[in-house]
């Protein structure tokens, strides 16, 4: 995904396209350490999937914000979560970055 950071969260879906399914696994001890990020690995990206990642981001943004279980620390940084993609979505997907 790009910007979620799914990466460094204790959740992980797997999926086995013979079989046509996902399983999704939750456990702390998937939890890395350390996550480092390349922005040049998103460089260049077609559009359907600079599209697809961005959009991704916002949903998680928007169900960060929405979720029950939502602090007002969670908040604030979801909606800031909101604005920078909304303020980079375009773009992104116009340079392919």
């Amino acid at each position: 995904t790009h910007g979620t950071g799914s990466e460094t969260t204790y959740a992980a879906v797997i999926t086995a396209p013979a079989e046509q399914r996902k399983f999704s696994i939750a456990d702390p001890k998937i939890m890395p350490k350390v996550a480092v990020l390349d922005p040049e690995l998103v460089v260049g990206l077609p559009k359907a999937i600079s599209a697809a990642t961005g959009m991704d981001a916002l949903t998680h943004a928007v169900e960060a914000y929405l979720s029950p279980w939502s602090t007002p620390s969670a908040r604030a940084r979801a909606e800031s979560a909101v604005v920078e993609v909304m303020a980079s979505i375009l773009t992104s997907y116009e340079r392919g970055d």
